[in-house]
């Protein structure tokens, strides 16, 4: 006779709470995460057509209004949409996700994203943060944050010992792989962030986020070849986009065509006039021309317009040595209560 053992289960108990009852509201929103991890250029609008979507389906599913939160932030910081716009779409979808839910995990990382991304307010940024991850401390784009804020702060150790585990959670896809290559980079860490970038890309051939990141290392390890070889390609995909017009921009200072990176400078600024906004790739173009009075002049701007990308390339490779040494940028850091 098999042995076992019987137990009695409530099954009325919930264990785990649904995020939506709506499985059409659940359809879309699995759509739009998945557009938004594939980290593609063109899948950012549709990403964000299917979270609001989503959102609208169901009024009380949160979780959309924190990533549309998240994608209206890379639309602004890229310079895919005006930073005004993009700041109240974020704020108001921040906004949406605590009315619904204020102990919810994604409100609590939206609200972490406002306070770190647009208001500088680093204690109010953190604590959202460590409240989200302890009631999801396996959510990648929490643990992408929380990269992010060790790395302003200068802390490389814990933003390393973050994102590691960002690979081990999601060893494969493109966001987490390109998420951390990019946090290797930043730290001067090249070899690694080839090593990471090579991995990701043998499940996402092709894709242009880890592939960027991975050229940049290996040209700034002292071979810009294979990144002038992937340049037609990116001005296929990026020649209108600033995020990508900012990489040209630094590619073009290094490898000594300063001429090229003016003409890179002179149409993001045609870009920043028609959109009425502010580009934080004018400041790096302007800081790897060395162009001191104009690069803080943009960081400035950047700040009172609520971008905040300048701070996150202090002290790597995106900057001059020159820059992130430049007295400046240095006064500007203290004014925002960060480490030298």
């Amino acid at each position: 006779k098999p042995f076992y053992v019987r137990k009695e289960f409530d099954v009325k108990k919930e264990i785990v709470k649904a995020p939506t009852e709506n499985l059409e509201a659940y359809r879309k929103y699995l759509q739009g995460m998945y557009l938004m991890n594939t980290q593609l250029p063109e899948n950012v609008e549709p990403s964000i057509k299917c979270l609001e979507e989503a959102a609208a389906m169901d009024p009380s599913f949160v979780a959309p209004h924190c990533y549309l939160c998240f994608q209206y932030y890379f639309m602004g910081y890229s310079g895919m949409m005006p930073l005004k716009q993009a700041y109240a779409l974020s704020s108001a979808s921040q906004k949406r996700a605590m009315e619904i839910d204020p102990q919810n995990d994604q409100a609590l990382l939206a609200s972490s994203i406002i306070n770190i991304a647009y208001e500088f307010n680093w204690p109010a940024g953190k604590k959202f943060l460590e409240q989200s991850l302890e009631k999801n401390p396996n959510n990648l784009f929490a643990l992408m944050m929380l990269c992010w804020y060790h790395a302003i702060f200068l802390e490389y150790d814990k933003a390393i010992e973050v994102a590691e585990k960002m690979l081990q959670l999601d060893p494969v896809g493109s966001f987490a792989g390109g998420s951390v290559a990019e946090m290797y980079l930043t730290f001067g860490n090249f070899d690694q962030a080839i090593k990471v970038a090579n991995e990701t890309l043998k499940f996402n051939p092709g894709n242009p986020y880890p592939q960027s990141i991975r050229e940049m290392a290996i040209g700034f390890s002292g071979n810009w070849e294979p990144m002038s070889l992937y340049l037609e390609k990116m001005k296929q995909m990026y020649e209108e986009v600033p995020l990508g017009l900012g990489i040209m921009g630094v590619f073009y200072c290094r490898t000594g065509e300063k001429e090229k990176a003016r003409v890179v400078l002179e149409k993001l600024l045609e870009i920043e006039k028609q959109m009425d906004t502010v580009l934080d790739q004018v400041a790096l173009v302007y800081a790897n021309l060395l162009d001191f009075e104009n690069f803080e002049k943009q960081f400035r701007k950047c700040i009172d317009n609520k971008s905040q990308g300048v701070i996150f390339w202090y002290k790597s490779p995106m900057l001059p040595e020159e820059i992130s040494n430049y007295e400046g940028l240095r006064r500007i850091r203290r004014e925002l209560q960060l480490p030298l």
